[in-house]
């Protein structure tokens, strides 16, 4: 939809790209799930531009190998194991109160990847509130692997640094950016669908249901 050159992740220069998409009637609706990998500026240029039909869900696998480079080698299988059997929790409660759990015991470990695993949390289970106030726990088993990471646009990512990647030299910016355009075009045939993408109007209804103010309340007061 649009992209920008950018010395890094500031959210100014991504929060003008929002606008120009935006600007060019990108529809929101009443509301949609935004997958990002945890940058604060990204976070921010979100959030300022869609405040109230912005779900931002955290990028399960940057979280884990966050949590990890804290971990020694030996634990990180067990810390996997532990981690991602909470995420494939049925319900909002019962995968926070694993992973409520799971930090505890990592802090016996290292306090500071109890703090990372923490950090950010609510945003880590953006997809199980949907499905939960949607009383639908199946939306987590079939949509968890396209909308809780960020590996659509990494694989995206891949195929762009294989197009130009080696490319040490650019004459300008608009060069640059030509090239990132038409790579894009070249690569977009390739994408592949979201898995399950016919639970994909469930899952919208499901997001109508958690922006309401009162479907929200509740989810957090049970």
């Amino acid at each position: 939809m649009d992209f920008v050159h950018a010395a890094t992740e500031n959210h100014r220069p991504i929060k003008a790209m929002l606008m120009r998409i935006k600007e060019r009637g990108f529809k929101v609706g009443s509301g949609f799930l935004v997958v990002i990998d945890g940058s604060k500026g990204i976070h921010k240029a979100v959030s300022e531009s869609f405040p109230k039909q912005a779900i931002i869900q955290r990028c399960v696998w940057h979280k884990f190998k966050n949590v990890i480079s804290y971990l020694p080698e030996k634990h990180h299988q067990w810390f996997k194991e532990s981690y991602y059997e909470a995420l494939e929790s049925g319900t909002y409660q019962m995968a926070m109160t694993l992973l409520s759990k799971l930090a505890k015991e990592v802090k016996i470990i290292n306090e500071s990847a109890a703090k990372s695993l923490l950090e950010g949390v609510e945003e880590l289970l953006s997809l199980h509130k949907i499905a939960t106030v949607k009383k639908d726990p199946r939306l987590i088993k079939y949509l968890r692997i396209s909308l809780s990471t960020t590996n659509c646009i990494e694989n995206l990512n891949s195929g762009l640094r294989r197009h130009f990647g080696r490319v040490d030299r650019w004459v300008n910016s608009n060069q640059r950016s030509r090239w990132l355009a038409a790579a894009a075009l070249e690569l977009e045939p390739r994408l592949k669908k979201i898995r399950h993408a016919k639970k994909l109007v469930d899952f919208y209804e499901g997001i109508q249901l958690y922006l309401k103010p009162i479907n929200r309340k509740q989810l957090l007061s049970s």
